[in-house]
């Protein structure tokens, strides 16, 4: 019996095909890579996306926006043969984007921190994705124990006290990263307490679905994505008859 390769983010330019109904697409591109061409994704923004970045005061948290920003009016703009200049987008009652006019109804979200930006693609589906850096239990600048008492549910803060180390650090991102999905993806952002609902802490096989608990919402469905080195990072996906049948990752190369 021979176990199924392990998942990899697949190396590719922006030109690939639209996800279908039965799949979704996650994104990832480094900013170190990109930066020689911030110029160029800076052309792509629209006026409000131009304000917003200027508004940003630290340069690393500009160039990230931009970049990403820019990055997903390529991809959009690949996926529906539009100009990604043209694109125009409106904003759901909780400030979710979402495409003025989109012919296949896609829907997509992106979260960037560090050096990673992660962009997830789904047609007729909404879809939630967030990157965490993973960070030393040991740095005094972050009380993870203090954060979870705050945010996380019983459940989640007692399997984390079951825990120990650089295990119990990375416990805490993978908790973060998924809660943050899921409420990226129904569209409630932080409008909802993290502490409402509760996700699993452990390891769930990558790109492999895991059913929301009942009490949360049955019809979305929870995929941990292959590693990135260093970060946490988890998808969310609607399955109202099912979940996907296929999640693409793509590495993207600029």
């Amino acid at each position: 019996m021979t176990s199924e390769p392990a998942p990899v983010w697949t190396p590719t330019l922006a030109a690939v095909p639209a996800p279908t109904l039965d799949e979704a697409h996650v994104w990832r591109a480094d900013v170190r890579q990109m930066r020689s061409q911030l110029e160029q994704y800076t052309s792509l923004l629209s006026d409000d996306e131009t304000r917003r970045a200027t508004g940003l005061l630290v340069e690393n948290d500009r160039v990230r926006f931009v970049l990403a920003h820019g990055l997903l009016r390529l991809l959009l703009g690949a996926y529906l043969a539009l100009q990604p200049a043209s694109l125009r987008f409106d904003t759901g009652p909780h400030g979710k984007p979402a495409l003025t006019s989109a012919p296949d109804d896609l829907c997509f979200n992106l979260s960037h921190a560090g050096d990673q930006l992660l962009i997830a693609f789904a047609r007729q589906r909404d879809v939630g994705v967030d990157i965490e850096p993973i960070r030393s239990r040991l740095d005094p600048q972050l009380d993870h124990d203090a954060l979870a008492a705050s945010f996380f549910a019983p459940q989640e803060q007692a399997a984390l006290r079951g825990l120990t180390g650089d295990a119990r650090a990375a416990a805490f991102y993978v908790c973060w990263t998924r809660k943050e999905a899921y409420l990226k993806a129904t569209g409630e952002g932080l409008l909802a307490p993290l502490n409402a609902f509760r996700v699993p802490l452990t390891p769930i096989p990558p790109l492999r679905p895991h059913l929301m608990p009942d009490s949360v919402a049955p019809q979305w469905a929870l995929h941990d994505l292959p590693p990135i080195p260093g970060y946490a990072a988890a998808l969310v996906v609607a399955c109202a008859a099912r979940p996907p049948a296929r999640i693409s990752c793509w590495q993207f190369q600029p």
